[in-house]
C-alpha cells in the first residue's frame, strides 16, 4: 500500500488483536471473489510487515447496510501470536494503514472486537460502533 498523510484519528477504541480495514476497493469489486483474492494477498503482504497474520476476513458487502448503501468494504485482519504481540502488531499496522491511499481510496483502520472477526469468517456483515 502506497503510503499516504495520516488521517485524523477518532476517538480512540483500545486496541485489540483485530483490525477493520475499511474502503479498500468498490463495494462492486468486492463481490467478485478474484479480486477479494487479490485483495487479500495485498492486505496480508501490508500486515505481515508489521507481525504474524492469522485470520483475513473480507464478506462480501450488503447492498444496504440500516437502510443506507454499504458502499465501503471491510477486511478484517487478526494477527497471531501472545496476546500482547498481536495486539502490539495491531497498532503497528493500524499506524502505517489509517489514512493511506489504497485503489485511489483513503483506508479507514480501526480496532474491532474477536466477535466482528467471527462474524466476518462466516460470511456476515458485522455491526460496527
Amino acid at each position: 500500500l502506497p503510503a499516504a498523510a495520516a488521517a485524523p484519528a477518532a476517538a480512540e477504541a483500545p486496541a485489540t488483536a483485530v483490525l477493520c480495514l475499511e474502503n479498500l476497493i468498490s463495494a462492486t469489486a468486492a463481490g467478485d471473489a478474484d479480486e477479494r483474492e487479490d485483495l487479500e494477498a495485498d492486505v496480508r503482504e501490508a500486515c505481515e510487515e508489521h507481525g504474524a497474520v492469522g485470520d483475513i476476513a473480507i464478506p462480501v458487502p450488503p447492498s444496504f447496510v440500516n437502510g443506507e448503501s454499504a458502499g465501503v468494504t471491510r477486511v478484517f485482519v487478526s494477527f497471531a501470536g501472545t496476546a500482547a504481540a498481536a495486539t502490539t502488531a495491531s497498532a503497528a499496522a493500524k499506524l502505517a494503514l489509517h489514512g493511506r491511499t489504497f485503489d485511489d481510496n483513503v483506508v479507514r483502520a480501526r480496532y474491532v472486537g474477536r466477535e466482528a472477526m467471527e462474524a466476518a469468517l462466516r460470511g456476515e456483515w458485522p455491526t460496527l460502533a
